[in-house]
């Protein structure tokens, strides 16, 4: 059931974003995001992965725990191996050196499913600005029609995956990460 409320939340934003109206097709593909992830933790549950009282009540109802596990989730797929790979990379001389912020920027560049690694901090304000009108920290007002297309179609990669990732955990076919 809460998969199938991932599926649905994640083409809404799909029919949002076909009307223009990108705010909320990003507030609903963070919805997605949130669900899918809901949805994880109670797969990892009904599999007997050990998780405390705490940790299941945590995951289930708050979003800070379940941004943070779609994050990282986002990044055990294969950007975090090909990280580790750049990283040797350069180490062994096999390519010239860089910082890890040229590193990272590369990776990031290469692997749209990867959530932004501030994901945690900036999803719930992000999810909020899609729907509402207010004010910012500038002073400026801001509204959900100011968000932009690029934002929703970076986005829409990202949840995609993480969609389909946890879809197909649930049917056992866990897709192979490709290291580059």
């Amino acid at each position: 059931m809460v998969l199938k409320n991932a599926r649905a939340q994640f083409d809404r934003a799909a029919l949002l974003a076909d009307q223009g109206s990108f705010g909320p097709a990003v507030s609903f593909l963070i919805l997605a995001i949130e669900e899918a992830e809901k949805a994880r933790t109670l797969g990892q549950m009904v599999l007997g992965e050990k998780l405390d009282d705490g940790e299941i009540r945590t995951r289930l109802f708050t979003h800070p725990s379940r941004y943070e596990g779609a994050l990282w989730k986002s990044w055990s797929k294969g950007p975090l191996l090909h990280l580790a790979l750049e990283s040797l990379r350069e180490e062994f001389g096999l390519k010239p050196a860089r910082s890890d912020d040229e590193r990272l920027a590369d990776v990031v560049a290469q692997h749209p499913e990867a959530l932004p690694m501030d994901w945690a901090e900036k999803a719930g304000p992000m999810r909020e600005a899609g729907f509402y009108v207010d004010l910012s920290e500038d002073g400026e007002w801001k509204s959900p029609s100011d968000v932009e297309r690029r934002t929703y179609e970076e986005l829409r990669t990202a949840a995609l995956s993480h969609l389909e990732y946890v879809e197909a955990a649930y049917k056992r076919e866990i897709p192979q990460a490709n290291p580059t």
